[in-house]
């Protein structure tokens, strides 16, 4: 899942999570699994449309989602000082889905979108701010902003055994002392209208 076009104006220096839901149910929390993604200079931005007002965000997924049923993939905001006292463990949505909460830390749910994996094809699948909840009528985003989202089919097979950004541009990562890397694990899936998000 990357985010292109983020506005620092939202992330203000901090830190996003997402969580991926289908009929209520959360299918999986990002913070949980690999910690905040934070707010971070890097080299190289050729793909940020002004590095001074907005900055990307990827997140590599520990392992495939399936998702055979109605999506939805959502973003939440935690600032620095929440941030800072982040500990791992399993997210509880709170306010109708407009909070996230990891223990005492809260974040303030910014975009999301909702879609049914049987309607698109296996690879990218690019929202704009115009198709993005919470986003579309924020003046605080870009036209340019958008969510992307990668998938395998249910029969993909072949797949690498180990993965990596293939973005170097972007400039969110996980933090170095929450979240570490990881060797990932190979995607695949069972039936034909299923979905695996891969990031």
């Amino acid at each position: 899942v990357i985010l292109y076009n983020f506005p620092r104006s939202v992330s203000k220096g901090g830190a996003l999570s997402l969580i991926v839901e289908a009929d209520g149910d959360m299918l999986y929390d990002f913070g949980k699994a690999e910690g905040l993604l934070f707010e971070v200079d890097q080299h190289n931005r050729e793909d940020v449309e002004d590095i001074d007002l907005y900055c990307n965000f990827e997140f590599l997924l520990d392992k495939p989602v399936l998702l055979d049923r109605d999506a939805v993939v959502r973003i939440y905001r935690f600032l620095p000082a929440d941030a800072a006292k982040f500990v791992p463990s399993m997210g509880q949505v709170h306010d109708g889905a407009h909070e996230l909460r990891y223990g005492r830390v809260s974040g303030k749910q910014v975009s999301f979108c909702a879609f049914h994996p049987g309607f698109h094809a296996e690879g990218p699948l690019s929202f704009t701010r115009e198709q993005i909840d919470k986003s579309h009528n924020n003046p605080e985003f870009p036209d340019s902003y958008s969510l992307n989202l990668s998938f395998l089919s249910g029969n993909s097979t072949g797949a690498s055994k180990s993965r990596k950004s293939s973005h170097p541009n972007v400039v969110g990562r996980a933090s170095s002392s929450i979240a570490r890397e990881k060797r990932r694990k190979p995607l695949s899936g069972r039936l034909s209208r299923e979905h695996s998000l891969a990031g």
